[in-house]
């Protein structure tokens, strides 16, 4: 099945404004420093267990679920009119945040310099939508139905997506610890010939 030209035209132009990020070389002044304080203070075994080094592989990625899946439980409370339920759901992926930050900080200060904007802008995007949510949480302590509260939510799940986008960008495009964690030589099945794959994709899209 063929993409739509114009689908496939504002996938190519998100794509372009990430890849974009990579050349933000403004902020590596500040990447640098961040990033010799937070490897120093890591390279040691707290820093192989916030890293997921006793997983077999990276722990951030596993843990971002929590926060993301409670906080778009929230707004679909919202809609059912459950408010209580959508407080307790916010307070509950706001406890989960510092794991989720720590561990995600321990990953970025293994990247690369191009991975490192990609993943600053992804840690403000992100962080941003974490104030806001603490925010609504706040007005859902004094009302638990209160707009205001609902608003921030949704405004605070649009900021956190930007974020998941840029997380995406940062694994799948730039492959961020891919590499580190990967042993092709273990890998097992037919080899693949990359050269075939144009026919294949041609085959697919009939």
């Amino acid at each position: 099945m063929r993409a739509r030209p114009g689908t496939q035209e504002a996938m190519n132009n998100i794509g372009d404004l990430l890849a974009k990020i990579e050349d933000l070389s403004a902020v590596d002044g500040l990447s640098n420093g961040l990033r010799n304080t937070i490897g120093s203070a890591l390279d040691n075994s707290t820093g192989e267990a916030l890293r997921g080094d006793w997983l077999g592989h990276a722990a951030h990625p596993m843990l971002v679920g929590i926060p993301i899946g409670a906080w778009l439980g929230v707004t679909a409370l919202d809609m059912t009119g459950a408010h209580k339920g959508a407080r307790t759901l916010t307070g509950l992926g706001l406890l989960s945040v510092p794991a989720v930050v720590a561990t995600g900080w321990a990953d970025w200060s293994t990247l690369n310099t191009r991975q490192r904007r990609v993943g600053l802008v992804h840690a403000v995007s992100n962080g941003t939508g974490i104030a806001i949510m603490a925010t609504s949480y706040r007005k859902r302590r004094k009302n638990p139905a209160s707009i205001g509260a609902k608003a921030l939510t949704l405004l605070g799940n649009c900021a956190i997506g930007i974020g998941g986008a840029l997380g995406g960008y940062l694994v799948y495009n730039q492959g961020a610890r891919v590499s580190r964690t990967t042993d092709a030589t273990n890998a097992t099945g037919p080899e693949f010939d990359s050269a075939q794959l144009p026919d294949a994709m041609a085959k697919a899209s009939q």
